[in-house]
């Protein structure tokens, strides 16, 4: 099959049309690394979900107004990328890490909260202790109406990453793969998900530090089995660049010696219905190292295809080889340009 060929039979494997628009504007950002792909997107994503969003919520609220972002993280970073884009002035971004003071986000400087007057208007641009936060802002004279507090993650749309509900429905009894653990998140949000019908869960995590954070998270799972090593075709050992939490990654420049193996030898052909992975640019290794499994049980699967240009045409391609009668659906998470998942069902 020529490129073209693979291109266009991948696009029409898509379910809806929202998955094909995602599909283009990835394709086209992979193929220019031009951001205005990624925006146009984004803003797409947004104004779709409308209400849903909670950037949107966060617009309708700003209403032009300037504001300060409080949060130099993740989240701090993706509000102050839509509102530049949006064209809302951003006073500034406050943290409460003096580490991070005196450097910027999209060229606006990194403050103390210091600098908040009790007149200004402040977003809470964080993830987690936005009460604590607010408490802070209110102590320091901010007015109670003049604190955005978000009621919900500041992730793109209605639903957890992974599981979306206009794509998946849990099936009962599930056996999960959670490619990438981090720190159990994803599976603690997987046992919502499923409501707590599960028989099995097997978490991929070989970063020492995120294994540590995993193990604590998931003392008190029943039949939760850690597996500390990297997700690939075949077990061997290979460099990894650890310690940088969710950055870590297998790397020829990496600090360090990790173990990896394959989906298929930890399941010696056991079933699995769902198989999430996230994995930093090993997905397609990884998904090779499923192969027996994915034919055999053929698992819902939620890959990740942003960390690599070309991931957004060789992992579709790779699994409709292995399985043509899947159902592709494309779905994408953050205000940024990473959290595209490709979902087969």
């Amino acid at each position: 099959m020529s490129g073209y060929e693979d291109i266009r039979n991948i696009f029409e494997s898509f379910e809806d049309i929202q998955s094909k628009f995602i599909f283009e504007k990835r394709l086209m950002y992979s193929l220019s690394k031009d951001y205005k792909y990624i925006n146009e997107m984004v803003i797409s994503e947004m104004k779709r979900y409308d209400k849903d969003d909670i950037m949107m919520q966060l617009l309708n609220w700003i209403c032009d107004k300037p504001v300060w972002i409080f949060g130099a993280g993740f989240a701090g970073s993706q509000i102050a990328h839509v509102l530049m884009l949006k064209g809302i002035t951003v006073c500034g971004i406050i943290d409460n890490d003096t580490n991070k003071w005196g450097g910027k986000i999209f060229g606006i400087e990194i403050n103390s909260p210091k600098k908040i007057q009790k007149d200004d208007y402040v977003i809470i641009g964080t993830n987690a202790s936005r009460i604590e936060i607010k408490e802070q802002l209110i102590s320091i004279g901010v007015k109670h109406d003049h604190v955005f507090v978000p009621d919900k993650l500041w992730w793109l749309g209605r639903d957890c990453q992974y599981y979306d509900s206009d794509v998946i429905k849990s099936i009962g009894q599930e056996v999960f793969i959670d490619g990438g653990a981090l720190d159990g998140g994803d599976s603690i949000n997987f046992i919502e998900w499923c409501n707590g019908l599960y028989d099995k869960i097997y978490a991929f995590e070989p970063d020492k530090d995120n294994f540590l954070k995993l193990k604590r998270t998931t003392e008190n799972l029943d039949d939760f089995y850690i597996i500390e090593k990297g997700m690939w075709s075949k077990s061997k050992k290979l460099k990894f660049s650890s310690g940088k939490s969710e950055n870590s990654i297998i790397s020829d420049d990496g600090d360090i010696e990790i173990d990896v193996i394959s989906v298929d030898e930890v399941l010696e052909g056991k079933p699995v219905t769902y198989i999430k992975m996230d994995i930093e640019g090993s997905e397609m290794e990884a998904l090779i190292g499923a192969e027996q499994t994915i034919k055999k049980y053929k698992p819902r699967l939620a890959i990740c295809v942003y960390h690599k240009p070309e991931d957004i045409i060789d992992i579709p391609k790779k699994i409709l080889e292995m399985n043509p009668n899947y159902k592709l659906y494309l779905r994408h998470y953050s205000y940024v340009d990473t959290e595209t998942v490709l979902y087969a069902v």
